[in-house]
């Protein structure tokens, strides 16, 4: 049976070219629009269509000249445009091994407690050597100082420090390792794994949810969560993510709004 490196729907979506979408949001507007004698019949349920629209949306990963020795893009053919694809940005590989190198989002992809009450993000492990997977996932508190950012000034660090939270997965652990402020805080264990042996495999899913009514984060795996990332959250964050040993290979599979801030204004009460 055929493998899809990424979920069905993703591929379903992302070949249904800007045209098709902008033409099904001008014909419902004519259709429910035509007969109205004011503004205020204006239909609001279309408003859910144009929202899903305009954020359909991946993230990109920006590899700045001084990591560009560690980092590259790699094709990512989705939507049938090979390298040049909408989404070309999102996968990234390590060229070189032994370093972490932290490689942040374009700035263009901060979550924000202001738009956002929920908001969520997924890698998905597209290549790597056995036994030679070690990366870490997490977020950077926004907005970033030049001054006084070591990942900006030096991207050879771990992440993981002040004002970060990271995940630390290996191929040798059962379990991710949860680090903030330079210090490891707890282990997350990895329930059913997908391989008898034990080890993460090609096409895992690992997510990050923000919470910000909880003022939490979460982990998810392969679209379950299984624990508590961080129980205090910044008000704005970038993910960003360190690449440890060579030829590893990872995609932004999802990200998305779970909630948006004025629908549970909306609910409230309800």
């Amino acid at each position: 049976s055929h493998v899809f490196p990424l979920p069905v729907s993703y591929y379903i979506m992302s070949t249904c070219l800007d045209s098709r979408r902008q033409l099904m949001i001008s014909g419902y507007t004519r259709m429910h629009t035509k007969n109205l004698h004011t503004l205020h019949q204006y239909p609001s349920d279309i408003n859910r269509v144009i929202q899903l629209y305009l954020v359909f949306e991946m993230l990109e990963w920006d590899i700045a000249p001084e990591i560009a020795n560690k980092y590259r893009f790699v094709d990512n053919d989705i939507d049938g445009n090979g390298a040049n694809s909408k989404f070309a940005l999102n996968r990234i590989q390590s060229i070189s091994g032994h370093k972490n190198v932290v490689c942040i989002a374009k700035e263009d992809y901060v979550v924000s407690s202001a738009t956002h009450n929920r908001f969520y993000f997924e890698v998905q492990l597209i290549d790597f050597k056995s036994f030679s997977l070690d990366l870490i996932l997490g977020y950077i508190e926004y907005p970033l100082q030049l001054a006084t950012n070591k990942h900006l000034r030096n991207p050879r660090r771990f992440l993981g420090g002040k004002g970060e939270h990271s995940l630390y997965i290996s191929s040798f652990n059962h379990f991710f390792e949860v680090y903030s402020n330079s210090t490891r805080l707890r282990s997350v264990m990895i329930p059913q794994k997908r391989s008898s042996s034990g080890e993460l495999r090609k096409y895992d899913r690992i997510g990050i949810e923000f919470n910000f009514i909880k003022d939490k984060s979460f982990i998810h795996y392969n679209g379950n969560c299984i624990g508590v990332m961080a129980y205090k959250l910044p008000r704005m964050m970038i993910p960003a993510i360190s690449l440890y040993h060579k030829d590893i290979a990872v995609a932004c599979s999802q990200w998305k709004v779970i909630e948006y801030r004025h629908d549970q204004r909306s609910t409230k009460g309800s």
